[in-house]
């Protein structure tokens, strides 16, 4: 089975003799794709039908295809510093987004208050559990959007745009710094992993009133769309606090 994006390098084919279906794996140079009875397949949820899927993804695959930095990886629920800001209840319910019908899960709050990992612990859930999945600030995204506009870094641009679009969970740190230039950009985003039935974790300094007033109602909308919104309060964590966190 040839690959639709880049051509076929590897293929492996997984019969289910239950339901006479048939998953094939196809990996490229770029990414893999999965194909379940012949049909292209974005949702990666389906893969809960094939337990070699997940069982093949866990672990150092998903460590080697989709690398998060030292610092992102390191941030999880068990040693996210619960009884400082008595954030056990936002805790919780990042960890229930990743069960939920919602797609997007925004963390709104001031800085330093324990959003971004939150955001991460539910990141390195979802690996831990068979979904690839990958962390970009906003800072990343507009350096992407800009080569998307230039003529000699267009075509991988918009290989990594596209990658952005497909991969099933990824963490969008800081909305509150994009630049209005890249609205549009960022719209065609959110639309095409609502579209491709991904998740989403955004974190922003802004609350959703803010959203909207700033952005217009074409990104404001889309957080209307199956999205779970998480106000967070609090004291600012110190470097200290940040390197011991005491867990209940």
């Amino acid at each position: 089975m040839n690959c639709e994006f880049y051509g076929k390098e590897k293929s492996i084919d997984y019969y289910h003799a239950k339901t006479n279906t048939h998953c094939h794996k196809v990996e490229c140079d770029r990414q893999w794709h999965i194909y379940y009875n012949g049909k292209l397949h974005n949702d990666i949820a389906f893969m809960i039908k094939c337990p070699t899927w997940v069982s093949q993804l866990r672990g150092d695959y998903i460590d080697t295809k989709y690398p998060i930095s030292g610092y992102a990886k390191e941030q999880t629920f068990e040693n996210f510093d619960i009884a400082f800001n008595n954030h056990k209840v936002e805790s919780e319910s990042c960890q229930s987004f990743l069960d939920s019908e919602d797609k997007i899960l925004l963390l709104a709050g001031p800085s330093h208050i324990g959003k971004t990992h939150l955001a991460n612990a539910t990141l390195n859930k979802s690996r831990a559990n068979g979904y690839p999945g990958t962390f970009k600030t906003i800072k990343e995204l507009e350096n992407l959007f800009i080569a998307i506009s230039g003529f000699q870094t267009h075509s991988e641009a918009m290989n990594n745009f596209n990658q952005l679009k497909s991969i099933y969970f990824l963490v969008i740190d800081e909305l509150n710094e994009i630049n209005q230039r890249f609205v549009n950009e960022f719209q065609d985003l959110l639309d095409g992993r609502i579209q491709n039935n991904n998740k989403t974790v955004i974190t922003t300094n802004l609350n959703p009133g803010s959203i909207q007033e700033i952005y217009g109602e074409k990104i404001f909308n889309r957080f209307g769309i199956k999205t779970k919104v998480i106000a967070m309060e609090g004291r600012k964590y110190g470097r200290q606090e940040k390197k011991q966190p005491k867990n209940l």
